[in-house]
């Protein structure tokens, strides 16, 4: 279950570009936090019935964040405004009995790794 284009970086990527996104982490932070917010809100809305009747082992993750010389996105920033959606996201899979959560990105992403975990 999953897929695209669920991911806390690449999703305000997608919705508005890379070098908006990158300007927002210092210029609109809290812009971020209210749409990462309502991402999570909506996906959970969206999930929660499917979760209710259906067991899954597996949900997926999509968030190409890496390029081949390292992340996107600093570990600092990471830490900051995409690891609290995770934790958010994730304790609501688990809450559903999902023990296997997989996140799928590209490039180099050694960096961001043991925040993943």
């Amino acid at each position: 279950m999953g897929g695209l284009p669920i991911g806390f970086f690449n999703s305000l990527r997608y919705l508005m570009g890379e070098v908006n996104l990158f300007y927002a982490y210092y210029d609109q932070p809290y812009l971020l936090r209210e749409m990462t917010d309502y991402l999570i809100d909506f996906w959970i809305e969206l999930f929660s019935p499917l979760l209710k009747w259906i067991k899954i082992d597996c949900f997926h993750m999509w968030e190409d964040m890496c390029y081949k010389n390292g992340p996107l996105i600093f570990p600092e920033l990471f830490k900051k405004f995409v690891l609290p959606a995770y934790k958010r996201f994730t304790e609501f899979l688990r809450s559903y009995g999902v023990g296997n959560i997989i996140c799928d990105t590209d490039g180099d992403c050694w960096q961001l790794i043991s925040l993943f975990l």
